[in-house]
């Protein structure tokens, strides 16, 4: 289980049609189907499913694996969209000591000065914008 709670040092966050797609910094992507169905993945050496649903312009995953572990995860922009917060709860199971509630925050990286970065930028003003 420990893949799940590891922290990654970045996020490339991509989210079109239906499809939200995290890329860590070790380059393993995830690609959750924003449908609120129970969905299979694997995370390096951890098989787990995840039901992942919008509320707002939150992003929430339900994450179960084995043993009868759950946790849930929450990615929330800032409003200047420069910030993501990732909150991680562990419901099950109780951990000795408990492993407490953790918040991670993301930075936007900064923009190249090259068209193709710009447009990027200019597409993806908002991190996690829920697509229309």
């Amino acid at each position: 289980l420990r893949d799940l709670l590891e922290i990654a040092e970045s996020y490339s966050v991509t989210v079109d049609a239906g499809r939200a797609t995290f890329t860590d910094d070790l380059e393993r992507a995830l690609v959750f189907t924003l449908n609120g169905r129970k969905e299979k993945h694997r995370l390096a050496a951890t098989e787990f499913e995840a039901r992942s649903t919008w509320d707002g312009v939150r992003l929430t995953l339900n994450i179960e694996a084995y043993g009868g572990f759950r946790m849930s995860q929450v990615f929330q922009p800032s409003e200047d969209g420069q910030s993501l917060f990732v909150a991680m709860v562990v419901q099950k199971p109780t951990f000795t000591p408990p492993i407490k509630n953790v918040t991670r925050v993301y930075r936007r990286a900064a923009a190249s000065s090259t068209p193709a970065n710009l447009n990027a930028s200019a597409r993806s003003r908002h991190l996690l914008q829920r697509p229309h």
